[in-house]
């Protein structure tokens, strides 16, 4: 149940951010973004914990006190990016979707939290495998959904869609330094409290 429950907490960011790609995605590739967009952001979601449980002994405490402020940076400076796109978008009535090294900027970004839950795993009753594999998969299925659903938010949005999306990465990266800094931590908490147990 504890893996479970930090699975669906890690999930809740991919799923924001995969949104932001939904909304500036082409209209005759939405399956393709999902799948691919799914997949970077699982893949970060799965692997990253490996890091943290690796760095637990020596690192973890510094890595917790900045890996809010690191996925901070990173995506407000995609958002910006995505709205200056997106204004540019409007006055020429067209574009194209984000590249892949945002895409990979994102994954990171987003799976800071991840890699932060990686230090408590083993508290967690489950192979490092097993749990790995579930916040990869769990990722995975959020991230998908967060595209299609982007998509259908930005066909009725319009030509403000990558703006928006932008809007929901800075407010995504707010939010995450909000909760580490006033709310004792982020996602990453879930694991921690019932490795105590």
């Amino acid at each position: 149940m504890s893996l479970l429950l930090l699975a669906l907490a890690l999930s809740m960011d991919v799923f924001a951010a995969a949104l932001s790609r939904g909304v500036s995605a082409n209209s005759g590739s939405v399956l393709r973004t999902a799948v691919v967009v799914g997949l970077a952001l699982g893949a970060a979601q799965g692997l990253m914990p490996i890091l943290g449980w690796s760095l637990s002994t020596a690192l973890a405490s510094l890595f917790r006190d900045l890996d809010h402020w690191v996925a901070f940076v990173l995506l407000v400076l995609i958002g910006l990016h995505m709205v200056k796109e997106g204004r540019g978008r409007r006055a020429r009535g067209g574009g194209r979707e984000n590249g892949g090294a945002s895409l990979v900027v994102v994954a990171l970004a987003t799976s800071v939290d991840a890699a932060a839950a990686g230090a408590t795993l083993t508290g967690l009753q489950q192979s490092v495998a097993v749990a790995c594999a579930s916040l990869g998969l769990a990722g995975f299925l959020f991230a998908a959904a967060g595209v299609a659903l982007g998509k259908a938010a930005g066909d009725a949005i319009g030509p403000r869609a990558q703006m928006v999306g932008g809007i929901v990465l800075i407010g995504l990266g707010v939010k995450i330094v909000i909760e580490h800094e006033f709310f004792g931590g982020g996602p990453h908490q879930v694991s921690r409290r019932n490795a105590r147990r």
